[in-house]
């Protein structure tokens, strides 16, 4: 055993400033140098020689100098170590100072059993060569080189690994590393070696290529950077490795190189653009600052891109090799590309092979490339998958280009140069596929070569306004969205292959009228086969009457797809969508090509139970119903009572004005003849009624074909004083005030609906009672309503609260003509106008309604036969009765209402003729204090009997005062 501690200085002169030998049974050598010392040597600084059994243990602390230059003096080193075929480890540890060399700084060489280590606490420099050299022959085992801080200085190499052994090499790097020549770093590992690790903590490492690390063994190889790696003429970092590799860039970490190419795997060592033959399945994981390209080589390869940023292109295979690109299999891998995070500036380029990229970071843009490679069919067995997950980006279709296929997941992706290429349309397999919420959007055109696949939470979008084409070459499925809706009619789409409808939708935009109407098209050249829901968009279409219809998709294959509308209700079975007055539904053939297989839209009725018949009346909107009769029924509410009707009877005479005759036997006949009775005529009172009405109406002529039932409920007060009294008569004048509610059923076949009205008002009333049974009553009254209208059919609000006006004027006439004391007959005569309006209104389908008259002008002809009676009740007061039965004869005089709907009339008019019979009566007591009035009428159109009928019945109370 040797062992040699140095304390002092030491100068070798003109040889070595140490030198140790060891022979034949010898063991170890040990060399230690304490901290401020010199060891000066001119060939070698220390050196020692193991012949022997043992191992070398070399540690230095201070300065080591080894003074003899020039380029051809080789065996020149700072610190040197030789182990022969018998010996061990070999250690040389730089616990601080500096080692300088003209050759090499720090030298191990290994041709025992044993493993190598080299540690740099401190400064390494070398002139020629290699500042860290270890080798290791065939018998050895493990090389470790680790700087643990301070600067690694080569010409050649910075620090040299080579492991011709049977073990693993590992290289450790904190400090900084230069070379001058080729490599910063450079490790190796024959064919008997393991596990190749470089792994840099901190620091630089600089050289014309800055890492090599290159495998021939049989274990795994591994670069880790968290600092600068700087590559000049050759890579960054370059990794050569048949067992495969991994490369690992932290987000702390820099690498780049004045070539270009910052990563290589496979190809030449030193030379980065030779052509790869080794092969190997590379790994790198970046997530620093990368300038440059990286270069894959062959092998199954994965890039992962995490985070930093990444300034170049990634290419799967050989950039440089034509090979790589010509779409024959010449052992080019199948290559991955995962971007998750950072900054891409360039592209991936997967070149020949079956390649897989994911992207889904949030900074993928649209400016990247992301290419295939080969091309876009799967012939010759390479099949390239992109997808992309949840980003967002405009972009050309060059930029992704030479897929097979293209999976969009959660994305929203615009293609704005009109033109993308995925996989091939005669190869079903291929294409783009749109899944889980993704939009497609094809911007203002695009043409599409290959095949289209959308799942049901997705969309293509076209927003061409009006002039997009958008054409697929291939087959399209359509579980999700197909739209064109952008508020502006003419966009086109072409479907070249065959369309699957798997349950999706399309949606247009159409201005809804009559056949010429403007739209968007879907155009199939294939077949059509599946289900299909259609939406339109109305673009300023106030809708109209069509014959052939609106062809919205042609088809030209076999059409055995289903299209059915998205509409707003159904009739007959059928969605229809409104536009103004009219509704459309969608119908496979054309009116006079049934057979054509293309689908139209039209606004025409189809008779239910004949759907085979050719429709030649129009579909009007759900609404339409509702607004033609609505006016009718406000008519419904705004009529006035008869005088009868208002006040009850208030004309008594004959037995109805009995009075005790002055001096009478109350046992006898105590009560005065009639014609000495007179008669009596009630002034002041106070009175309130209810009426309650039901009318069936089946107009004369009706637009739509409406007819409708409305249920009428009255309140009515008033109070009536004398104005007058002559001895003609008198005149008595009084205001009322009212409320009305009526709800109204609507019947068509266009559509059932409902109408409730609420109104409140107030009058006025002037009647004349003449002492010889005539009268004369003239009322007026304004009312205020407001209306909530409502499709049944359509089951929403038409219009909330809708205000009209109503006023009525009426002027009626009678004489009471007596037959004996009790009967008598009054034949009379009415003339009631009445006339209401609403405010203007769009309904729920965004059309105008307004009105356009509704008045009335109505003369009642009637004729009542009375008989009265009057008595004393048992607390001498006169109670008496007045019990009628009336027949009435009434016409209409006008021509009824009509309103708009977006421009179209619909009118309604009742039968003018009609005929009525009623009953009523009147109960006075207490000397006419208190009386109670009532009425039930019975009418019905003389046009049509039975057909429209009103039943009506009220009663009232009068208290004198």
């Amino acid at each position: 055993m040797t062992v040699i501690g140095v304390a002092g200085n030491v100068n070798g002169g003109s040889d070595n400033g140490i030198w140790a030998e060891a022979f034949g049974a010898a063991t170890d050598i040990t060399i230690t140098q304490a901290a401020g010392s010199t060891i000066t040597g001119y060939t070698h600084g220390i050196r020692a020689d193991n012949w022997g059994a043992g191992a070398i243990s070399i540690t230095t602390a201070g300065i080591v100098n080894q003074t003899q230059t020039g380029a051809s003096n080789s065996d020149t080193y700072g610190v040197y170590g030789y182990n022969g075929a018998s010996a061990t480890d070999i250690v040389l540890m730089q616990t601080g100072g500096s080692i300088s060399g003209n050759w090499f700084g720090m030298y191990a060489k290994n041709e025992g059993t044993g493993s190598t280590t080299i540690v740099s606490f401190g400064d390494v420099t070398a002139t020629v060569s290699g500042g860290l050299y270890a080798f290791n022959a065939s018998s050895a085992k493990d090389i470790i080189v680790n700087q643990t801080s301070g600067t690694v200085k080569g010409g050649d190499y910075g620090v040299y690994a080579d492991n011709a052994g049977i073990g693993s090499t590992t290289v450790s790097l904190s400090g900084n590393v230069t070379a001058s020549g080729d490599y910063g770093v450079r490790a190796t590992n024959g064919s008997s070696a393991t596990e190749l690790t470089v792994k840099q903590t901190a620091g630089a490492i600089a050289g014309r290529t800055g890492i090599l690390a290159q495998n021939r063994g049989t274990g795994s190889t591994l670069v880790s950077v968290v600092g600068t790696v700087t590559g000049g003429a050759g890579a960054g970092i370059q990794t050569i490795a048949a067992n495969g590799s991994t490369i690992d860039i932290a987000a702390s970490a820099t690498v780049k190189a004045t070539s270009g190419i910052a990563i290589r795997d496979g190809g030449v060592a030193g030379n980065p653009t030779a052509s790869d033959a080794i092969g190997g399945n590379v790994i790198v994981n970046s997530a620093g600052m990368v300038t440059g390209d990286a270069i894959l080589g062959l092998g199954n390869d994965t890039f992962n891109l995490a985070g930093g940023s990444y300034a170049g292109n990634i290419y799967g295979d050989d950039r440089d090799d034509p090979q790589s690109n010509d779409g024959i299999a010449n052992h080019e891998g199948n290559d991955t590309f995962n971007w998750t995070g950072g900054k891409l500036t360039g592209g991936f380029y997967g070149q020949d092979g079956s390649d897989t990229a994911t992207v889904s970071a949030s900074t993928y843009d649209g400016s990247q490339v992301l290419d295939g490679g080969d091309d876009t069919s799967v012939a010759d067995g390479m099949i390239d998958t992109l997808t992309l997950k949840g980003v967002t980006a405009t972009t050309n279709g060059g930029k992704i280009t030479n897929w097979e296929v293209v999976k969009l997941d959660g994305v929203n992706l615009s293609i704005d140069n009109g033109a993308w290429h995925v996989g091939e349309p005669d190869e079903g397999t291929t294409g783009v596929f749109l899944n889980n919420g993704s939009t497609l959007d094809g911007m203002a055109s695009l043409d599409f070569d290959g095949n289209m696949a959308i799942d049901s939470s997705s969309t293509f979008v076209g927003t061409g306004d009006g002039a997009g084409v958008y054409a697929f070459s291939g087959d399209v499925t359509n579980a999700g969205t197909i739209t064109t809706v952008d508020d502006a009619v003419g966009d086109v789409v072409i479907i070249g292959g065959n369309y699957n409808g798997n349950g999706g939708q399309m949606l247009f935009d159409v201005a809804l009228g009559d056949d010429n109407s403007k739209t968007d098209m879907i155009i199939v050249n294939g077949d059509t086969s599946g289900t299909t829901n259609v939406g339109v968009n109305n673009v300023g279409g106030t809708g109209a009457q069509t014959n052939e219809g609106i062809r919205i998709i042609e088809v030209n294959g076999a059409s055995n797809g289903l299209f059915s509308l998205i509409g707003d209700y159904t009739v007959g079975g059928k969605q229809a969508v409104v536009a103004g007055a009219y509704a459309y539904q969608l119908y496979q053939g054309g009116a006079s090509t049934p057979t054509d297989g293309n689908w139209y839209l039209r606004s025409q009725l189809t008779d239910v139970s004949n759907p085979s018949t050719t429709p030649t009346a129009p579909l009007y909107q759900a609404g339409v119903p509702t607004y033609e009769a609505y006016p009718q029924a406000l008519l419904g509410l705004n009529g006035v009572p008869t005088l009868q009707q208002r006040v009850g009877n208030r004309f008594w005479a004959g037995n109805g004005n009995k009075v005790v005759a002055q001096g009478a036997d109350p046992v006898g006949t105590p009560y005065a003849a009639p014609e000495e009775a007179g008669v009596a005529i009630e002034g002041n009172g106070v009175w309130g009624r209810i009426e309650g009405a039901h009318n069936s109406i089946e107009p004369r002529f009706s637009t739509s074909g409406t007819d409708y039932d409305q249920n009428v409920f009255k309140l009515q007060a008033g109070i009536d004083g004398l104005l007058t009294e002559t001895e003609s008569g008198k005149l008595i004048g009084g205001v009322t005030v009212h409320y009305a509610h009526g709800k109204t059923d609507i019947n068509s076949v266009y559509g059932d609906g409902e109408i409730k009205t609420d109104g409140y008002g107030f009058g006025g009333t002037l009647t004349w009672y003449g002492e010889n049974g005539f009268y004369l009553d003239g009322q007026g009254q304004m009312t205020w309503y407001t209306s909530d209208l409502d499709s049944i059919l359509a089951r929403r609000n038409l219009a909330d609260g809708n205000d009209g006006f109503g006023y009525t004027l009426s002027l009626e006439s009678g004489k009471r003509i007596a037959i004996d004391p009790a009967w008598s007959v009054t034949p009379q005569a009415q003339l009631v106008y009445s006339n209401v309006d609403f405010d203007a209104f769009t309904d729920a389908f965004g059309a105008r309604v307004s009105l356009d008259r509704s008045e009335s002008l109505q003369g009642r002809l009637g004729l009542t036969l009375d008989h009265e009676n009057s008595w004393q009740n048992d607390k001498g007061l006169l109670n008496r009765t007045h019990v009628y039965g009336i027949a009435n004869l009434y016409y209409e005089f006008l021509e009824g209402a009509r309103v708009d709907v977006q421009g179209v009339s619909f009118a309604s008019r009742n039968d003018r003729v009609w005929g009525g019979l009623g009953i009523g009566g009147t109960y006075n007591w207490d000397d006419d204090k208190y009386s109670i009035y009532g009425e039930g009428l019975v009418n019905t159109s003389l046009n049509n009997f039975g057909d429209s009928y009103s039943v009506k019945g009220q009663v009232g109370l009068r208290v004198k005062w």
